[in-house]
């Protein structure tokens, strides 16, 4: 069952989109929220340069500023950098292992990399419901990566999964 309709969140754009079929802000089964707008989920990972050096060989992302510390030392980050796509990661672990959960399907993200994540830095990744679309189970997600101790923005996004659950009786 899906319940609710249109609404507005201080400094956001529409929480549904009814011309496209979003308008509902909870799936309900046998009376109990299984998801709705608002609902999150995170997880904080550190990566060594053994892990960043393992996503270099399989991307085929060789690029020396995640590599070489010799050569980052001479770029405006002074030292290693994590590859954004890798911090990014984190998005597909939440959504394929704590919400929506096993079986669920990316369809699409878009992504804005604001500042550099550095090898051993602590990041905490973080997806929140902000869409639920009323014709299909697709769930569209605000997604956000910020360093643990400083708090500062380093990803945000959006997601677009699909969850073959989420209308299943």
């Amino acid at each position: 069952l899906l319940r609710g309709g249109c609404g507005r969140r201080k400094g956001s754009s529409y929480l549904c989109r009814e011309r496209r079929g979003y308008s509902a802000t909870s799936v309900d089964v046998g009376g109990q929220a299984i998801l709705k707008v608002g609902d999150s989920a995170e997880m904080s990972r550190r990566f060594s340069q053994e892990e960043v050096r393992k996503f270099a060989e399989l991307s085929g992302d060789v690029n020396p500023v995640h590599l070489d510390a010799e050569f980052a030392a001479g770029t405006q980050f002074k030292k290693p950098i994590a590859h954004g796509l890798l911090s990014a990661s984190l998005f597909s672990s939440l959504f394929g292992t704590k919400m929506p959960g096993t079986g669920s399907i990316y369809m699409s993200q878009n992504l804005k990399f604001l500042r550099p994540v550095y090898i051993d830095e602590s990041i905490t990744a973080r997806i929140e419901v902000t869409a639920i679309k009323t014709t299909k189970p697709v769930v569209t997600f605000n997604t956000t990566c910020r360093k643990t101790e400083s708090n500062e923005l380093v990803i945000e996004g959006t997601a677009v999964v699909y969850v073959p659950h989420l209308f299943q009786k």
